[in-house]
C-alpha cells in the first residue's frame, strides 16, 4: 500500500508535473502519461483540502456550542 503524501509533496510533485510537459521536450505519450499523473495528484489534493475543511468546520461548530454568544469563529 503507497504511503499517503502530505499536501507540500502534492503541491511540489504537481509542479514538477507541469514543469514537464510545459518544457515542450516530452513525446505526445510521455505528456500524457505526466498529464494523468498530474490529474491523480490534483484528485488526491482536492480530497485532503476537502477533509481539511471538514475539520475546520467542526471545529467551528464546536466553539459555537461551546461559547455562543462569541461571534469570532464564524
Amino acid at each position: 500500500m503507497a504511503k499517503k503524501k502530505d499536501f507540500g509533496t502534492i503541491l511540489t510533485e504537481l509542479e514538477e508535473v507541469i514543469g514537464k510537459i510545459e518544457s515542450g521536450d516530452l513525446s505526445l505519450e510521455a505528456a500524457l502519461k505526466e498529464f494523468q499523473t498530474g490529474v491523480g495528484l490534483v484528485a488526491e489534493g482536492e480530497k485532503q483540502l476537502r477533509g481539511a475543511e471538514a475539520e475546520v468546520e467542526k471545529g467551528e461548530a464546536l466553539m459555537n456550542s461551546l461559547f455562543p454568544e462569541e461571534d469570532t469563529w464564524r
